[in-house]
Parts: structure tokens; C-alpha cells; sequence
């Protein structure tokens, strides 16, 4: 294994960083939220759940625990503003809910990771210098027939693996690309 020290650009600190995700992601879960979900047909008219309130859902209900119920979705929807029950979240969980997340996803990669080369003189030697990672992410059984995943006694266990690479020598970001698991 060869390791490549990455030199820090001292101009940009923690907190110049941090504060630009933070306000890229607060961006993504708000008004992109709510024009992705209208585009992407999740939610048609103005009702009690919007796109923002549904994605931030999501991602609050996930910090917690990755098997969330759905009544741990409905606590994490009150947290954002929204009173409704588990059953009428479990009702929202469609192929257009499926389809807003992934587009709302892509987005939030776009926005949040920079594409930034690497200045590190070795790596021009090279045609590319490839990071890979993937994720295992268990769905909601409803979505078993979208996502099929394996294991459970009936098979209908859902899941989703995505997987993203990262260029490292140009800094292009292809992904996050959706496989099937199992």
C-alpha cells in the first residue's frame, strides 16, 4: 500500500468548510427540496407534507438509528414541524418518493461536494486515481418490490446499495450510482 500525503490548503480552514456544507445542505433540504419533489411528481399540490419537510424527515429519523420505524419517521416529522401519523407516512413511501430521494440525493452531492483536484504532483504520473465507496441501505418493506433485497424468511427484505467514485487526481464525482443489492 503506498501512502500519498495530501497537502492542506491553509487558505480554506475547518470552519470556512464547515460552514459552507452547512449552508449547502440547508439549501438542498429546503426550497431544492420542495422544486425536486414538485419535478419529480412526489408532491402535486401544497398539502401537509412538502418536499423539504419530507427529505429532512428522512435524514433526522436516519441520524438516529439506519432501521428506523415508521413511527420513529413520524417523531422525527414533528421535529421538523409536521403532525402526522406513522400510517400516513407509510402511505408517502411510493416510487415517486423513491425517485424524489435519489434526485434530491444527486443534487445534494452536486452541491456539497467540491470538485476540487488534487495537488499532488505524483498523481499527474498516473491516468486516473480512483476512490470508491458504497453503502448498504435497508428500505421499508414496501419498497421490496422496487428494491428487492435478500435474507428475510419471505425474501422481501428491500434494500438499495449505492456506490460513488471520486477522481481524485481531476476531482470529478461520478455517483451516487444505484445497484440492486443481493
Amino acid at each position: 500500500m503506498i501512502w500519498i500525503p495530501i497537502p492542506i490548503k491553509p487558505e480554506v480552514s475547518l470552519m470556512d468548510t464547515i460552514t459552507r456544507v452547512a449552508e449547502s445542505m440547508q439549501a438542498v433540504l429546503g426550497d431544492a427540496a420542495d422544486d425536486i419533489a414538485h419535478e419529480q411528481g412526489f408532491v402535486k399540490r401544497r398539502r401537509k407534507i412538502a418536499g423539504s419537510s419530507f427529505a429532512q424527515t428522512m435524514v433526522t429519523a436516519s441520524l438516529g438509528s439506519p432501521e428506523t420505524t415508521y413511527t420513529d419517521l413520524s417523531q422525527s416529522a414533528a421535529v421538523v414541524g409536521v403532525a402526522i401519523s406513522a400510517q400516513g407516512l407509510e402511505q408517502r413511501f411510493t416510487a415517486q418518493a423513491a425517485g424524489f430521494l435519489q434526485h434530491l440525493l444527486a443534487y445534494a452531492v452536486e452541491q456539497v461536494i467540491g470538485s476540487h483536484p488534487a495537488a499532488v504532483p505524483v498523481l499527474q504520473r498516473f491516468q486516473g486515481v480512483y476512490l470508491r465507496d458504497s453503502t448498504v441501505i435497508i428500505l421499508p418493506a414496501a419498497l421490496a418490490k422496487i428494491w428487492p433485497g435478500v435474507g428475510g424468511s419471505s425474501g422481501t427484505t428491500a434494500a438499495l446499495k449505492l456506490q460513488v467514485e471520486l477522481d481524485f487526481g481531476g476531482g470529478q464525482l461520478h455517483g451516487p450510482r444505484r445497484h440492486r443489492y443481493g
